[in-house]
């Protein structure tokens, strides 16, 4: 059966996940297995099981009588595949959803009955979450499906009611977010595509050349080989306009990655000037060629190298300098729901001061009276404004400069004097934090620090 198919390929996606392998990576890998027509519940499955772990496991230990770490590693995720289908995707029948839970356990021997039964039991049984009138941290955390460590801190932070709000959004799927690429189209060009091809797009909440698709697969879309966009949300499209490159100039994007942001400046630049894309993955960088090419773009050169060679081979060279730094992703939890799982307060601190030393890198590079752009797709002030104040604590070449003016007018009231905070439940990106700062000469502080540990 093709469903079933499906389900296997869903299941085994699951279990390498559980082996600490990239989301996204393994998923592409297993979809290959799959038609066309079966790889839509496949990729239904993976996310949603994965948006919805915490409050799946909730109610299977409750159903189960066992903790989740006492069942068979092989069972789990075939039981969260089941369970996922009952409570959240309504077009399958109950019947079919155990029923091929069952055929996909029988390998297991014993364990194919186990499944049968937990699985009738949830069609029988209702089992409530805890009330917000008791524990309203665990409330909260198994409602939404996030670790109770991510719920403590953002209440914290931002109170009951707007911590609610963002873990809502963490549940649902995200927007499909495109980027016109305005050596080649407009918006509205891109939009009318679409539309011939029958996809319905609507415009971006904030930039010009953003649109928005409650779904598709990229390269099927209308334009997509002729390099008329990339896909990129609206918070990291932000990032080419406060940098502001200009034709001619030198710049450099330090953790390139698949050169997403890369490819956004030199459109920006009108393809005109010197970029150097920075990573040390060469799979990622080979992406950014292959992204470059389709845009059409040849102002960008792909270097693999570690970031403390990148401080002594082009010191002072830069006009502009990215460093989208490598980060918890906690702003990006509804786009990589593992993220918010399989990391924890310590990753927080580690990376933390990864991005000190990146930061430390990057200010060298900078020529004097250049710009430098620091940014992070995470929701923590650790990763974002304590390491940018410890910064400006220790590089008198270097100050803050207003980031306002190189916002749009929705963003502005964001910004905080050389900085942006966006929040998914307040503006309706990714979470994500900018800063611009300008090196103006003077006394250098330390610019040492370790490889260029990237992300895309």
């Amino acid at each position: 059966m093709k469903e079933e198919s499906a389900r296997a390929v869903a299941v085994r996606a699951l279990d390498r996940l559980e082996k600490n392998l990239p989301a996204n990576r393994i998923l592409e890998r297993e979809l290959e297995r799959l038609k066309d027509e079966d790889r839509s519940l496949a990729t239904s499955l993976f996310y949603g099981v994965l948006r919805r772990r915490i409050t799946l496991d909730y109610v299977l230990e409750h159903l189960s009588g066992r903790r989740m770490e006492r069942i068979d590693r092989p069972l789990r995720n075939i039981l969260r595949t089941g369970l996922y289908q009952l409570r959240y995707l309504d077009k399958i029948p109950p019947w079919a959803a155990i029923d091929e839970a069952v055929k996909t356990a029988k390998p297991h021997g014993k364990g194919s009955g186990f499944v049968n039964a937990v699985l009738r039991q949830a069609t029988r049984r209702d089992v409530p979450l805890p009330a917000p009138e008791g524990d309203f941290l665990l409330h909260l955390s198994v409602k939404y499906s996030q670790p109770l460590w991510l719920v403590e801190r953002w209440l914290r932070r931002l109170g009951r009611t707007e911590t609610e709000a963002l873990l809502a959004m963490n549940t649902e799927i995200p927007p499909l977010v495109l980027r016109a690429n305005r050596l080649r189209t407009t918006a509205a060009g891109l939009c009318r595509q679409l539309a011939e091809g029958g996809f319905t797009a609507i415009a971006g909440l904030h930039f010009p050349e953003a649109l928005r698709l409650p779904s598709g697969v990229p390269a099927r879309l209308p334009g997509y080989a002729q390099g008329l966009f990339s896909v990129q949300d609206e918070s990291s499209q932000a990032v080419a306009g406060v940098l502001d490159p200009q034709p001619g100039e030198r710049i450099m994007d330090l953790c390139a990655g698949a050169g997403g942001k890369t490819t956004a400046l030199a459109e920006r630049m009108g393809d005109e000037g010197e970029i150097v894309g920075l990573d040390l993955d060469g799979e990622r960088l080979g992406l950014l060629q292959d992204n470059a090419g389709r845009l059409g773009l040849r102002s960008i050169a792909r270097v693999r190298m570690d970031a403390r060679e990148a401080g002594e081979r082009y010191a002072a060279w830069a006009d502009r300098l990215l460093l989208d730094a490598p980060c918890s992703g906690t702003g990006v939890i509804r786009r990589r729901p593992d993220i918010g799982w399989n990391k924890g307060p310590g990753d927080i601190r580690r990376l933390a001061e990864r991005q000190r030393r990146l930061l430390a890198v990057a200010a060298g590079v900078v020529r004097a009276g250049g710009v430098l752009v620091y940014a992070t797709c995470s929701t923590e002030a650790e990763e974002g404004e304590e390491v940018v104040a410890d910064f400006l604590r220790g590089r008198s070449d270097y100050r803050p400069e207003n980031i306002g003016p190189y916002l749009p007018p929705s963003l502005r009231g964001a910004a905080e004097g050389h900085s942006l905070r966006l929040w998914p439940q307040r503006h309706g990106t990714d979470g994500f934090f900018l800063a611009r700062l300008r090196r103006t000469g003077g006394v250098e502080g330390d610019a040492g620090g370790e490889g260029a540990e990237t992300t895309g």
